[in-house]
């Protein structure tokens, strides 16, 4: 059939690129994966033997079929195993392609490796039914996700939307139906496969060497329970019921959870919506390090007003429904809502110090949402500076309970940016070099210097770590007069964080809160 011959140990590609212009590439693509992937289906399916250089599997490239995207004879023992894969001439895209050969070269191969356990003994996946196009589908998606997503989307959907998908005639567990190309039939057995691995968790070795003539039996033989529709539908219909399921993205929705089990997660992107302008400048003393003097550099304060976009997903959600809320400020679907929030002002002036504020921030919110995730777009067009968020998604059942699940994300939207004059870098560079030549010249001789290499530099830094320890002191401080017990737990977790034992912490906060005294003008210690 054709004039070109790529050979392995257990396959034989034949392509034309007279014929099939593309051919070859897809043939290279493909060549790279055949003995991995037969090696890991060979491990799914207890194949031990029954190939190899003796009795190659034939895999021509077509430019079409008569239906589908690939098919295959069946197993032969005798040299003639053969698959047909179609070489998507049409496609622009060399990758996608690839991949959805890939994908369909899995099928085809898992079809063929039924044929041969078959031969072996009593027949169980049966490639023409729909419960071996189910698992055909599988394991083509397990491999490849990519290649199936874009050669199908997703298969389960036609038995979900059945109005009478409970009926004993759409019960293709119990009973496949004699056919591999009814989608409803396949879409039901595509689904409870995905059940018994992604919510019983059976791996996929026993699932397919576990398997019966039937879904039944497979499930009863991983089990030992019957009644495998009846356990399917009591999962699945709270969650998707009848007449109120909308088309899923996915042909494994599970697992499906309650309760503590479940999972809500955001993926939040920060991205300018405008380029940088100047709101301010001027020239402030900037101090760089120990080793240098004060010096004077012009800056300028920069403003990129900011869109953070929000994407919730869940997981062991049927169907999920979310809220939002921001800065404990619930989330109209599309509205300007103004929470107080943390805002921390550059101020090149006070190096020792930061400037916030807590201030109502405007922010026009916007939420779109689909049948599994929701987003968020929040823009900043009048606040300058950093707005420290909270943001929240909750999430609870749309049907199948009333608990809720939620995660909280910590944000800082930086509308403003400090820059320097590039001076002030160069100088900068320049101390810190004088600073690691210091440490490593004296930290063979003191221990202490080993503290000093990890502390930061320029001194500002110290002055930060410090008022952040203060606080700490202050906190625990106010947590003893209330529970002695929970101060000890909150000390030990300090410890373990930081390194700074008790001891320590309460000497840094009474060394603060003196320090605090003096400035008042009060004079009294602690």
């Amino acid at each position: 059939m054709a004039n070109q011959i790529l050979q392995s140990t257990n396959f034989t590609l034949n392509f034309d690129p007279a014929l099939l212009p593309k051919s070859p590439k897809r043939a290279t693509a493909l060549f790279a994966i055949v003995e991995s992937e037969f090696t890991a289906l060979a491990d799914w399916f207890g194949v031990t033997g029954g190939f190899g250089t003796g009795n190659r599997i034939i895999v021509n490239f077509v430019g079409s079929l008569t239906s589908g995207g690939a098919n295959n004879s069946g197993y032969k023992g005798d040299g003639t195993t053969t698959m047909n894969l179609i070489s998507r001439e049409a496609d622009s895209s060399d990758t996608n392609a690839a991949s959805i050969v890939q994908m369909s070269f899995v099928a085809e191969l898992v079809e063929i490796f039924m044929g041969y356990r078959n031969t072996q003994g009593p027949e169980t996946w049966n490639a023409g039914y729909s419960h071996g196009e189910g698992l055909s589908l599988m394991c083509a998606q397990l491999r490849f996700k990519a290649g199936y997503q874009a050669a199908y989307g997703t298969w389960v959907n036609p038995w979900l939307q059945l109005p009478d998908r409970d009926a004993a005639s759409h019960d293709w567990i119990t009973n496949p139906k004699t056919t591999d190309s009814d989608s409803e039939s396949f879409g039901c057995s595509l689904l409870f496969l995905f059940y018994l691995r992604s919510q019983l968790g059976y791996s996929m070795q026993d699932i397919i060497q576990k398997g019966g003539s039937t879904l039944e039996t497979t499930y009863k033989n991983l089990t030992g329970n019957s009644g495998a529709i009846t356990a399917f539908r009591n999962l699945i219909n709270p969650f998707f019921p009848i007449g109120n399921t909308p088309q899923l993205k996915t042909d494994n929705p599970f697992p499906l959870l309650k309760g503590n089990q479940r999972q809500v997660d955001i993926d939040t992107q920060t991205a300018p919506l405008s380029a940088p302008y100047t709101v301010r400048s001027g020239t402030a003393e900037a101090n760089l390090g120990i080793f240098c003097k004060k010096q004077s550099y012009h800056f300028d304060i920069l403003s990129t007003p900011q869109k953070v976009t929000c994407v919730a997903s869940a997981k062991g959600f049927g169907q999920p429904v979310y809220k939002w809320r921001v800065n404990g400020v619930d989330v109209p679907s599309s509205s300007t809502i103004s929470p107080v929030a943390d805002v921390t002002l550059d101020d090149p002036a006070l190096p020792k110090q930061s400037v916030t504020k807590s201030i109502p921030v405007p922010i026009q919110c916007a939420i779109t949402s689909d049948a599994f995730t929701s987003t968020l777009v929040m823009t900043f067009n009048s606040t300058v500076e950093h707005i420290a968020l909270v943001i929240e998604a909750l999430a609870n059942e749309k049907f199948a309970s009333t608990d809720v699940t939620s995660l909280t994300e910590w944000v800082t939207v930086d509308n403003e940016a400090l820059q320097w004059e590039a001076q002030y870098y160069k100088d900068r560079a320049a101390c810190d070099a004088k600073w690691r030549d210091f440490v490593n010249t004296h930290v063979r001789f003191d221990p202490f210097f080993n503290i000093l290499h990890t502390l930061p530099d320029p001194p500002r830094d110290y002055a930060r770590v410090f008022r952040q320890l203060e606080q700490m002191s202050a906190a625990v401080a106010r947590l003893h007069e209330r529970s002695p017990e929970d101060a000890r737990t909150m000390e030990k977790a300090i410890e373990q964080a930081v390194g700074i034992n008790a001891s320590i912490l309460h000497d840094i906060g009474k060394l603060g809160r003196t320090n605090a005294n003096r400035a008042q003008g009060t004079g009294a210690p602690e």
